[in-house]
């Protein structure tokens, strides 16, 4: 099997049809294209989501707390507080753990989370640190988002640009591959780190009512909008033109042939709505860019990009582009 994340096919044959017991406290469970789990709290919502970091070398365990915890925040929830699964290889040593714990509490202090507990051992079943974070959130009712609302008409807004974690990650570990760039592009990139977090944005959709929000992960901004269109059985236009993407990301992407629209995305939060301008402006007001990309079209009118002209169809998720230079 590739590495990555399994095709949408073989995650509703082997994963998504094992349910267990159903439960009536159960609002949302596993669906495809919906990161958390929903539960009912009765005086609230309760959004439950978990994530590993298997694709970076570094920042993992800051990495892994606002990737989790992005999740939550995708359902219009306030996340506050977090669970950390910690399997070291055992050629670690007792400092690594340490080293990795002090990244995740510093990262849940800085938005405020607590750790709660988990699970951390040493085991000879893994070559590398693998960190895995359960966040939980809460959210009211009427400001639950779910990917299963978009609408015909509704625009499709997105914040800061593509492809932020995936460059960041390829700065940090992979420098052999970047020779020629600029110091100050790979210092610029390195910096994405600090821009993965989408709660500030997530706060202000939620305040607006907006009812679509999905952080791009994995397979980068087109994945998430398919997952998206997947969701609430519609399709989608996007204008390549109109996809913000950061100075040092071009760069890195050109350099290294990858497309920053299929590269991991987290700190890219999509939002899906009728009040495209007024939350353009509210987000503006607090210094966060966004930007109008496409709209949301009927499931017959098909999912595709538009780009010098050329209508580009979007068959589903793809291996995102970080997997790709792995492999390489």
């Amino acid at each position: 099997m590739e590495v990555g994340k399994l095709s949408p096919d073989l995650l509703k044959s082997s994963v998504l049809r094992f349910e267990g017991t159903k439960r009536s406290e159960v609002l949302i469970g596993a669906l495809l294209g919906e990161d958390s789990a929903i539960i009912d709290m009765k005086d609230y919502l309760l959004a439950i989501s978990v994530d590993p970091i298997t694709g970076a070398g570094s920042n993992v365990g800051r990495l892994a707390v606002h990737v989790s915890c992005n999740d939550v925040v995708a359902n219009g929830a306030e996340p506050f507080a977090i669970q950390v699964l910690l399997l070291m290889s055992v050629n670690e040593k007792p400092e690594d753990i340490e080293a990795i714990m002090y990244e995740i509490s510093k990262t849940a202090e800085e938005i405020g989370v607590q750790v709660i507990g988990g699970h951390t051992e040493f085991t000879d079943k893994v070559t590398a640190p693998i960190v895995a974070v359960t966040a939980l959130g809460k959210v009211s009712r009427e400001r639950l988002a779910t990917s299963t609302e978009a609408k015909i008409g509704d625009k499709i807004v997105i914040t800061k640009g593509a492809g932020i974690e995936g460059t960041a990650i390829i700065a940090k570990d992979f420098p052999e591959l970047l020779t020629g760039i600029s110091t100050e592009i790979i210092a610029k990139a390195e910096k994405n780190f600090g821009l993965i977090s989408v709660i500030p944005e997530g706060r202000i959709a939620s305040s607006l009512g907006v009812k679509v929000l999905h952080d791009a992960t994995e397979g980068g901004v087109l994945g998430a909008l398919w997952e998206i269109a997947e969701a609430s059985n519609v399709g989608f236009v996007i204008d390549a033109g109109a996809v913000p993407v950061r100075e040092e990301t071009k760069v890195i992407c050109n350099h290294l042939g990858l497309d920053p629209l299929r590269l991991l995305s987290s700190g890219t939060l999509i939002m899906i709505t009728e009040k495209a301008d007024i939350l353009i402006k509210n987000l503006s007001e607090e210094g966060i860019d966004a930007s109008i990309i496409g709209k949301i079209v009927d499931k017959d009118s098909g999912r595709f990009l538009m780009a010098q002209e050329k209508r580009i169809p979007i068959a589903g998720p793809s291996n995102d582009e970080l997997w790709r230079l792995k492999k390489s």
